[in-house]
């Protein structure tokens, strides 16, 4: 069927061909023209109803349970603090334990600089790299 198809199209003539190009679009684009503006409609009259009907919503938690959140890494004291920046402060009951992994560069004094005068980040320093270690 397919071939038949592909057969006749390959045997119109171009004006023929405008033709029926020329039916396909006007009975193809108004339906994809109806569905654009229908969707922008939609979205308009969504705004307006929310702007008009003020919904409540919390900046407090109602549960929150205390979060530990674990730093580990190894020579990067040039990001550290910039990536316990990014984690803290964002949960109101939050532990952070950065772990420095046997780093050469100053990992762990950049982590110990950031954590000072903040509650509940720990600093750890492990001497001897553990690595990635498959058992």
């Amino acid at each position: 069927m397919l071939i038949e198809w592909a057969n006749w199209v390959r045997s119109l003539r171009p004006d023929e061909l405008v033709v029926v190009l020329g039916v396909l679009l006007l009975v193809d684009a108004p339906r994809y023209a109806y569905s654009a503006v229908l969707m922008a409609v939609w979205d308009l009259l969504k705004g307006i109803w929310r702007l008009d009907v003020p919904y409540h919503r919390s900046e407090s938690f109602d549960y929150c349970p205390d979060v530990c959140v674990i730093i580990a890494g190894y020579n990067e004291g040039e990001t550290i603090a910039k990536t316990m920046m990014s984690v803290w402060n964002r949960y109101p009951k939050i532990e952070l334990v950065v772990i420095d992994d046997g780093s050469t560069d100053n990992m762990y004094e950049e982590a110990r600089k950031c954590a000072a005068g903040r509650d509940g980040i720990t600093v750890v320093r492990r001497e001897e790299r553990g690595g990635n270690r498959l058992r």
